[in-house]
């Protein structure tokens, strides 16, 4: 699952993951709204793709400052 606030919102997020990494993704769910003048998405994105990119994703996202946590299906 993963949290984007305010300018992260702009941002070609799946588009970056995918090309840089190397993995497939599928959006099994988004919801975007505003909530006092501040923009909100959640994204429960499911990946697929070697555990060495797999890897890599979690530390982009956490080295991008990207709230994720992984959620079993």
């Amino acid at each position: 699952k993963i949290r984007l606030i305010e300018k992260q919102t702009t941002r070609p997020l799946i588009w970056e993951i995918n090309t840089n990494f190397k993995v497939n993704s599928n959006v099994m769910f988004a919801s975007v709204t505003e909530l006092q003048g501040i923009v909100l998405s959640v994204m429960i994105i499911k990946y697929s793709g070697k555990e060495s990119s797999l890897a890599g994703v979690t530390s982009f996202l956490t080295e991008n400052h990207i709230r994720w946590n992984e959620v079993k299906l």
